[in-house]
């Protein structure tokens, strides 16, 4: 048994190195070292690192400061060199499967937002949902050594920062980053929060301004507000919520209203000079037999001064 897990550690090793070796050949790739290609010396110190509980651990914290998946990227390494392990030790088919499908919820297509879990392409996400009972202990090959390449660039950063704090110290002062990064980002979601509802508190108050000039709008050019109706069945708006009515019925009414006050301001008009001519004229009438009968009176001696003279 022993020596079938030692065989299976060589096997992974050569994986390795082929894998990073066919990399070189796609892309430029360079460490901090700046050198092209790690050593096979290299490769295994850190496949051993991974498999060192504490080691992992503090590397596991490292790499949670340097992005969103990197953290369960460890995890989804040391989940597949398990399930390898227990493939090799030649468990019945159901074991071996339950552990592909805990594999695959946890990091390939999880349940929770965002389904994959891992920093890897879709289509080797896809690849494996696809073939999972077909490729055997391969079955998360190529996602494990993507995973373990983007690890792998890091292991120099943590190299050198675990050489500057003193053993005991380690997780501690990443913990202590870690919490000043987790601060950080809910500080700045607080901050795009309440910009947010800042953002919607000012439309608000513009919907609600100009609400009140399309109330007034209507009132001046008697237009009216009704309420349109919410939605049918579906939900679906069928009118808007505010329309402007204008009727033209109500426009002629409103004109005949106008023409029939006009009508009766000139009929009370023309009354009102009928009335005062009637009493100008009886007036005068009035003046004129008064002269009359004033002359009749002054014709009547002088027709007696003319009897009395004969």
């Amino acid at each position: 048994m022993e020596r079938q897990k030692v065989k299976s550690q060589v096997e992974d090793v050569v994986e390795d190195q082929i894998f990073l070796r066919h990399r070189k050949k796609r892309e430029v790739w360079k460490h901090v070292d700046s050198t092209w290609m790690a050593s096979s010396k290299e490769i295994l110190a850190f496949r051993r690192a991974l498999l060192n509980p504490l080691t992992c651990q503090q590397f596991q914290r490292f790499v949670s400061l340097k992005g969103d998946f990197l953290e369960n990227g460890v995890l989804f390494w040391l989940e597949v060199q398990r399930y390898k392990d227990l493939f090799h030790s030649h468990c019945d088919e159901a074991t071996v499967q339950h552990k592909v499908t805990l594999i695959i919820r946890s990091f390939i297509d999880s349940p929770l937002p965002p389904g994959l879990q891992i920093n890897i392409p879709p289509e080797q996400a896809r690849d494996i949902l696809e073939r999972r009972r077909e490729m055997g202990p391969y079955v998360f090959r190529e996602a494990q050594m993507t995973v373990f390449t983007q690890l792998f660039k890091l292991w120099p950063q943590f190299l050198s920062f675990r050489s500057s704090v003193e053993e005991e110290r380690v997780l501690p002062e990443l913990e202590v980053r870690k919490e000043k990064q987790r601060q950080k980002l809910h500080r700045r979601r607080r901050e795009e929060e309440e910009a947010r509802r800042a953002q919607e508190e000012a439309e608000k108050q513009k919907s609600s301004f100009a609400e009140g000039l399309f109330e007034d709008g209507c009132s001046v050019f008697g237009g009216s507000q009704e309420g349109g109706e919410i939605g049918g069945e579906s939900g679906a708006p069928t009118h808007p919520a505010q329309q402007v009515s204008w009727s033209y019925s109500r426009y002629i009414s409103a004109l005949e209203q106008e023409e029939a006050l006009l009508q009766t301001h000139l009929e009370r008009g023309v009354a009102t000079l009928s009335v005062s001519s009637g009493t100008v004229s009886s007036r005068r009438s009035v003046r004129s037999e008064g002269r009359g009968s004033t002359c009749s009176q002054r014709r009547i001696p002088s027709s007696r001064a003319q009897s009395v003279q004969q």
